[in-house]
């Protein structure tokens, strides 16, 4: 029997070998394509991976619905994409096909010091090992940094209404809801992200980013002068003169930035991009208008947790053309809220859902993708047609 054992380990061991290499190289998904090593895990991968996640009794999981969070629940099942190398080596040189793996991560809040856990599990689509994944440097996620949970999303609901309780009658006479005994007119709350961890972490200041004309010497002829444009930042320091009026040219940039700077020393911002701006309804100082005077305060607007109100809307005066239909292009109405300098790198460079058009000299240009050729095309064969109506007639 001493003598068979390491030929059996060793045959056990080959034939997990060859297994590993069957699925890794007949994956369903990446059959024919070279794409295919980039492809998200299908339905049938997710369900390997929750089961083997399942069996494994040494993670004690548990259903993610309850009302404790003191429990060890999967949070996410996701691609996980191998090594630069290893995918280079199978495109470029036709080596191996690098073995699938998933990404899951598992929120352990059922041990002494509750953690946030990435495992790489493969290969698929029949998983057998489970390993840690490292964070990156500088990345460690905290328990505190976790979206909040329906359970949370419950305390927090009994938390408000403990605390309003005061406020019922308040709340009934000024708006007609309240969060007691409300039936069908109750007040709801929402919770917005991103969240702070300790007082102050979102602290931010409005500025504006613009360009104006400065005439200087020229320095390489110093008896002339020259008009170059030159970009003007300016702080707002209280809120009346962040105010807008309405029918004004607006700033280049609205900036919300925060003390923090990026890899490249700017300060990382967002910029208030409005697509349309509403007319103003009514006069200043008209009696609706001064029942909201909130919106019209001279707070100051120092660094601190901001909040924008953007007013935004047009203006559609029916006529002829209609009817039967109201066509609306250019009717849009809204804003965006775009990274300015916050981000080292444009981020979507990290899209798996990339698309490339390539012109060529002759014939039609060179559509790439990522994604496997036999998951079908980008886009629908079938045009679309509409006929005006709710309902086809």
């Amino acid at each position: 029997m001493r003598r068979e054992s390491p030929a059996l380990s060793w045959a056990v061991a080959a034939v997990l070998m060859l297994q590993t290499l069957a699925m890794a190289n007949h994956s369903p998904q990446t059959l024919g394509s070279q794409a295919g090593v980039f492809a998200d895990l299908s339905t049938e991968e997710l369900k390997a991976v929750r089961s083997f996640l399942w069996s494994r009794k040494d993670l004690r999981l548990e259903p993610s619905q309850g009302s404790t969070i003191a429990k060890n629940t999967v949070f996410l099942i996701e691609m996980l994409l191998p090594r630069k190398q290893q995918v280079l080596k199978f495109l470029d040189h036709g080596q191996r096909r690098p073995a699938r793996e998933a990404r899951a991560i598992i929120f352990f809040g059922a041990q002494e010091h509750p953690n946030i856990t990435e495992f790489a599990v493969g290969p698929l689509p029949r998983p057998h090992y489970l390993r840690t994944l490292p964070p990156r440097p500088g990345h460690q996620m905290s328990w505190t940094s976790r979206p909040i949970s329906s359970a949370e999303y419950v305390q927090l609901s009994h938390t408000l209404e403990e605390a309003t309780r005061p406020l019922h009658q308040f709340f009934l006479d000024t708006t007609g809801f309240s969060f007691q005994d409300c039936h069908t007119r109750c007040l709801t709350f929402t919770d917005v992200a991103p969240r702070g961890l300790a007082s102050g972490e979102r602290r931010t200041c409005f500025q504006t980013l613009g360009m104006k004309l400065e005439n200087i010497t020229n320095p390489w002829s110093p008896e002339h002068r020259l008009v170059q444009p030159t970009l003007e930042q300016t702080g707002y320091s209280r809120e009346r003169q962040a105010a807008f009026r309405f029918g004004r040219t607006l700033p280049k940039y609205l900036l919300f930035t925060s003390p923090k700077e990026n890899r490249w020393g700017h300060q990382r911002s967002y910029w208030l991009q409005i697509h349309s701006m509403a007319e103003q309804v009514l006069p200043p100082g008209w009696q609706e208008e001064r029942a909201f005077t909130w919106a019209s305060t001279a707070h100051p607007s120092l660094p601190q947790d901001l909040v924008a109100w953007v007013t935004v809307g047009f203006l559609h005066i029916p006529h002829s053309e209609d009817i039967p239909n109201t066509a609306t292009p250019g009717n849009s109405v809204g804003f965006l809220l775009r990274p300015f300098n916050f981000f080292t790198e444009d981020p979507s460079v990290a899209s798996r859902d990339t698309v490339i058009v390539w012109p060529r000299d002759k014939g039609p240009n060179y559509v790439q993708r990522w994604i496997p050729e036999e998951g079908g095309d980008c886009w629908k064969p079938t045009p679309f047609s509409y006929n005006g109506t709710y309902r086809p007639v």
